[in-house]
């Protein structure tokens, strides 16, 4: 028996944010809303404060979640992962930080403007038994140096999973990028985005409060390895009179699992 698997990856702006009429209060609705709408099997977030978190937790039922703060405290920026725990089992659940010493809550290296982390889980299909690994990340926006060494760390970590894995996040990088070219050539990973049957809505991803625009600004990816069957990719324009959820938009994927 095979099940389709629905994955998202959303970069929430995290809810202390001076952004005007598009502070977290008014945004949140949204947010729920557009949530409860895809109900992603297993979706990572950027940006998510604690108390962001818990309101997810709060008004979007059946979800489970796991994941650190930046600075090794619950108070600072998550890259947290949340599965419906109707559908997926969580095995194991753990969080790294993007340096040369992944293993030290707040680390920073490679000229990081920030501690950067990476959450990974090791999942399994409550149906099929099927287990998979979920990676969600979110990579520095100034060091170009700490994107490409972020990149071939976390690639260093998912190369030694024999499950298929998936690797969702904010990549601050556009495909152009070396980043997006390294995790993607020689037949590492796939990126949805173009494997998909089905594209929908702009190829854009960061549009700022400002709606669909033509420059192509895709830097949230949902990656993959090895290959599945992607029916189909979303990028979600989703708001409510005039009112998106984040500045960015998130991305769905719906994919068929062995």
């Amino acid at each position: 028996m095979k099940e389709n698997l629905k994955l998202m990856t959303v970069n929430l702006r995290y809810g202390t944010a001076k952004d005007e009429e598009y502070v977290w209060e008014n945004r949140l609705p949204v947010m729920m809303e557009m949530l409860n709408t895809y109900r992603p099997d297993v979706f990572g977030v950027q940006e998510g404060l604690r108390f962001q978190i818990d309101q997810i937790i709060e008004h979007v039922p059946g979800y489970a979640c796991f994941g650190e703060g930046r600075d090794g405290l619950g108070e600072s920026e998550h890259v947290a992962i949340f599965y419906n725990v109707n559908r997926i089992h969580c095995i194991q659940g753990n969080t790294l930080w993007l340096s040369e010493t992944p293993e030290v809550p707040g680390s920073k290296s490679w000229e990081s403007s920030l501690s950067r982390l990476v959450t990974w889980g090791r999942f399994q299909i409550k149906s099929t038994g099927f287990p998979f690994c979920f990676y969600n990340t979110h990579f520095d926006h100034r060091s170009e140096i700490a994107r490409q060494e972020s990149a071939k760390l976390v690639w260093s970590r998912i190369k030694d999973h024999s499950e298929q894995c998936f690797f969702t996040g904010d990549f601050n990088c556009t495909e152009e990028s070396f980043a997006w070219k390294y995790l993607t050539e020689k037949d590492r990973m796939t990126d949805a985005w173009h494997a998909a049957e089905n594209q929908e809505n702009p190829v854009s991803t960061y549009h700022g409060y400002k709606g669909p625009n033509e420059k192509n600004t895709r830097i949230d990816w949902i990656l993959m390895r090895p290959d599945l069957r992607v029916i189909k990719a979303e990028t979600v324009i989703f708001q409510k009179d005039g009112m998106y959820p984040s500045d960015h938009y998130p991305v769905f994927a719906e994919v068929e699992m062995p």
